[in-house]
């Protein structure tokens, strides 16, 4: 009887506990508040446990209902903090350093997720500048679900030079271009996953004209399925692995790891880096599997007993890098810029040998050009473009991608566990940078992020809140002709969106992207764009240039197609140092473009080519990589991608 009683008291004791008023991660110290629109506070308690909140010398009270939920509205407030909050049921939370400002999502997937330790040289004096208590975000941790969660990880942290580095890159530069300017506090919700569709972020009422992303959304959602599916994902990848680590020669070679710099090299071939190997003569070939490469290098003392690292740009897909036989470091993911410190008493004084064992799962493979390869410290760089040696370690078959489901790419998949629990979270609006993932169908993209949109405006309850894209950049070889490809549809997906969906801006980047690449660096110019186009959009500057030249309409004269603009400011720019415009197409009726000359005269543009008599349509950037297209405005702004057909 008395183990009994002692049960029943133990039990009361913990229902009391787990009854304790408890907040959402998203409600904490840091936080910044949205001013100048009503504010809600909410948690979780005992079913009918009061709650009291005391903010800015008023007390707001409620019960928490069925399910333990509660939730306060507190009046619209002007920008202004640190302040105290204070929340009391059975318990008491005190919540410190509250900024009231301007809350922004920034979401979509890889080139929104980067953060700025991934393009750190690049900012090196932006980072040492960083410190700012007005600048916070909140890091929303990856986790998928198929449905809907109530809480999500993570925490807030102001702007310096260490946290900064876990941020947006975009997202930091739009904060520190937003405070110069208004000198108002600003908190950026980070929701962010790489390589992402549309769809994954997307709930399932708004995914209602699409049946059939909601049956594997519902088909996920029976856990039964789900762990299957977990584990085919893992046995399958695990099998294609064993084999590789099984029949790599260079791992168990009879005269040592090719790692080993005892190793002997002399039947190894030569090969210049960096380059995918399919393009060489003298490469391994059209191969998957797993290649090795080597380079000796010649260093002074300056490298002896120092902080040093290894530059190694974009490799396709996986490597592990070696130095003097020591691993440095290794990535899985081909979109990952290498950039691995080098463990002091790792290099010597005269030759060193970098080894790098590089996993081609499929497609090209190799060590990307166009990126930096080099070993640096602060007082000397060696450059490691030239000459290599490789040999082939093991020829493989394809990884069996397409067995595979990644399941935080699946509808409703990030929705549920990244974006639903943020919509209780009084914000201003949202800066999105996502397509590629959907570069394949890019009319379904336009009708997916019309309803995404809308349906994130009912569920924040917040409605017309500016949303704000970020078009794809240029990417992929430069095309001979002017073909467009698929990143070009889905531009033009982009420029759809923005134009029939009310209170949304569109950025451009058409110039400020990588050929080979996906990921490009300058994400100063992304932020930078962003801002300007929330003055217009969300802060309702109409007198200012916030966009490049924006296409109004046509004329034909003659053999010339005469071009007009919007947003041009004081004039029109051909940038750089000529004044030919390029990457303009021109077609006659038969709908075959050909290249373009083209030429500013006053506020116009104007196309021919002689061997178009009679021209009917102009295309202007209107392929996957238009390197050089360079019509802007005076503000130093570049014109979108546009065409006058509707072919």
């Amino acid at each position: 009887m008395k183990y009994l009683f002692f049960s029943v008291l133990l039990l009361i004791v913990t229902d009391k506990i787990s009854a304790r008023v408890k907040l959402p991660k998203l409600i904490s110290n840091g936080m910044v508040l949205q001013r100048n629109k009503t504010i809600k506070v909410w948690g979780w308690a005992n079913d009918g446990e009061k709650v009291t909140i005391n903010f800015q010398n008023y007390s707001y009270t409620t019960n928490a209902v069925q399910n333990g939920n509660w939730q306060v509205q507190i009046p619209a407030m002007n920008a202004g903090g640190p302040f105290e909050m204070k929340i009391t049921g059975e318990n008491e939370i005190i919540i410190k350093d509250i900024l009231i400002g301007e809350v922004w999502v920034c979401s979509g997937q890889s080139n929104m997720e980067m953060k700025i330790s991934k393009v750190k040289k690049l900012y090196d004096n932006d980072i040492k500048q960083s410190s700012n208590q007005n600048i916070r975000f909140f890091n929303v941790s990856k986790k998928y679900s198929f449905k809907e969660l109530n809480d999500v990880d993570g925490n807030w942290a102001f702007a310096n030079p260490i946290s900064v580095l876990e941020f947006s890159a975009v997202a930091y530069f739009y904060t520190t271009n937003f405070y110069k300017h208004y000198k108002i506090p600003i908190g950026i919700i980070s929701t962010s996953w790489g390589g992402t569709p549309a769809e994954a972020w997307m709930s399932v009422t708004s995914l209602k004209e699409f049946p059939e992303d909601i049956a594997k959304a519902q088909f996920l959602q029976n856990n039964n399925n789900l762990n299957a599916l977990i584990k085919q994902n893992k046995d399958i990848t695990n099998e294609w692995y064993v084999q590789l680590q099984k029949n790599d020669k260079g791992l168990f070679d009879e005269s040592g790891n090719w790692a080993s710099i005892n190793n002997n090299f002399k039947d190894w071939q030569n090969i210049y880096l960096p380059n995918n190997w399919e393009s060489q003569k003298n490469g391994p070939g059209n191969i998957d599997g797993v290649v090795w490469f080597k380079k000796e290098i010649r260093l002074s003392n300056l490298f002896l007993n120092k902080d040093a690292f290894l530059e190694l740009g974009l490799i396709d897909d996986e490597d592990s890098t070696y130095i003097n036989g020591n691993l440095i470091g290794f990535t899985t993911n081909k979109h990952e810029v290498r950039r691995y410190k080098i463990p002091i008493n790792t290099l010597k004084e005269g030759i060193n040998i970098i080894t790098i064992r590089v996993v081609d799962k499929g497609g090209i493979g190799g060590i990307i050009k166009g990126k930096s390869y080099q070993l640096y410290n602060n007082q000397d760089t060696v450059l490691l473009e030239g000459n290599w040696i490789y040999k082939i370690g093991v020829i493989s078959t394809s990884f069996p991608a397409e067995q595979i489901t990644t399941l935080f790419y699946q509808p409703t998949a990030l929705y549920n566990s990244m974006i639903a629990p943020l919509t209780n979270y009084t914000i201003k609006g949202i800066l999105w940078y996502q397509g590629e993932a959907n570069s394949n169908n890019a009319k379904k993209y336009d009708l997916l992020m019309t309803n995404m949109i809308l349906d994130w405006r009912i569920k924040w309850q917040i409605p017309n809140f500016p949303f704000l894209i970020v078009q794809l950049p240029n990417f992929t070889q430069p095309k001979e002709q002017p073909i467009p490809g698929n990143w070009t549809k889905l531009r033009e997906a982009q420029s759809s969106i923005v134009k029939h969906v009310i209170n949304t801006g569109l950025v451009v980047t058409i110039d400020i992207g990588e050929t080979y690449d996906i990921h490009p660096s300058n994400k100063k110019d992304v932020g930078y764009r962003l801002f300007l186009a929330s003055r217009k959009t969300a802060y309702n500057e109409i007198d200012i240039i916030t966009s490049g030249p924006e296409f109004k309409d046509f004329k034909i004269e003659d053999d010339k197609i005469v071009l007009s603009f919007n947003s041009i400011g004081i004039g029109l720019v051909a940038k750089g140092t000529t004044t030919e415009l390029n990457q303009f197409a021109i077609a006659g009726n038969d709908k075959k473009f050909v290249w373009a000359n083209a030429y500013i005269q006053g506020d116009k543009v104007v196309v021919y080519n002689n061997l178009i008599k009679n021209p009917v349509a102009v295309r202007y950037a209107w392929t996957d990589n238009p390197l050089g297209c360079n019509l802007y405005n005076e503000k130093n702004l570049p014109a979108a991608p546009f065409r006058t057909d509707n072919w």
